[in-house]
């Protein structure tokens, strides 16, 4: 008797979203154990002055996936003033 096999583009797509939720998993726990629930709005979007700086850099250390992939998706819209997008996600 023959095992069947998973066609071959199946086992790389199966081991992709594994490894995409355990970075969601992980970058989240990581987020909710270093910032405090008061700051996490503000360290998220980085532009809110009250958040201490050693929490602000927290999505710069390990970022959400599902930001990335939002950044990554939107057109580009740099003025042309010489703006360099400094986030973690951000496409060289």
């Amino acid at each position: 008797m023959t095992a069947r096999r998973l066609p071959e583009p199946l086992p790389v797509l199966i081991v992709g979203l594994v490894l995409l939720l355990a970075w969601q998993l992980v970058a989240t726990l990581y987020f909710n154990a270093s910032v405090s629930p008061e700051f996490r709005a503000g360290a998220i979007s980085g532009a809110d002055p009250k958040v201490p700086p050693e929490m602000r850099v927290v999505m710069m250390k390990l970022p959400l996936p599902v930001w990335c992939f939002r950044r990554w998706s939107r057109p580009k819209m740099r003025p042309s003033s010489g703006w360099r997008d400094s986030s973690p996600c951000a496409a060289p």
